[in-house]
């Protein structure tokens, strides 16, 4: 798989590197131990180059989905834990959501959007073509996200920079949970798993992107 993109995200920050093997990741829970060439960076590799880096704004990051766009065009979108932090392009302290970074080229990647989830944290992120949606538009790209644990929202984020509201499938509720967009099983499902009095409980809600 020589020459693969792969993503490695870490508590903090977007790391983009080329495999030529197994890729690995850990969270900020692991501990692991030096396999290959520590870089003057401070960066761990193994069969694989760093090749650039974002910060995403400082902000603590759970999932991280690249997805590659109709036109060719590759896109990060991390997904961070709740909290605060300054966006330098608005001069504004926002709540946590999505990162949006253009990783076209990996070397240069260049962040584009921070889209707020205003009920605090949005950890996960999938994305699908709307070709794929059967209320989707071919050549469209949507964004699954959670925001908070209140609501899962879809966003036509067909331009990166400028996302769009779609549709909010779930809300008003305690959601904590994996989440599916795609052509899996031909379904296109948000899933969440809700907490109650009798134990946890599967839901599943059609998308209308």
């Amino acid at each position: 798989m020589q020459g693969r993109l792969w993503k490695v995200a870490g508590s903090v920050g977007l790391a983009m590197t080329v495999g030529a093997g197994v890729a690995w990741s850990a969270n900020d829970l692991d501990t692991p131990q030096a396999r290959g060439t520590v870089g003057r960076n401070g960066a761990d590799t193994f069969n694989m180059d760093w090749l650039g880096h974002n910060d995403l704004q400082g902000r603590t990051t759970y999932q991280t989905t690249v997805h590659t766009y109709p036109n060719g065009r590759v896109v990060a979108f991390a997904g961070h834990f709740n909290g605060k932090m300054l966006n330098p392009m608005t001069k504004e302290i926002e709540i946590n959501g999505t990162s949006i970074v253009d990783v076209t080229d990996p070397r240069h990647p260049v962040y584009l959007k921070h889209l707020v989830a205003d009920q605090g944290g949005a950890r996960m992120a999938k994305l699908c073509d709307g070709s794929e949606l059967p209320k989707g538009k071919r050549g469209e790209v949507y964004l699954l996200r959670e925001n908070g644990a209140v609501s899962h929202e879809v966003w036509n984020v067909t331009n990166p920079a400028k996302p769009v509201i779609a549709s909010t499938p779930v809300t008003g509720q305690d959601l904590e949970g994996p989440l599916l967009l795609g052509p899996e099983d031909d379904l296109h499902l948000v899933v969440d798993d809700l907490a109650g009095v009798l134990g946890v409980v599967t839901r599943v809600h059609e998308i209308l992107a």
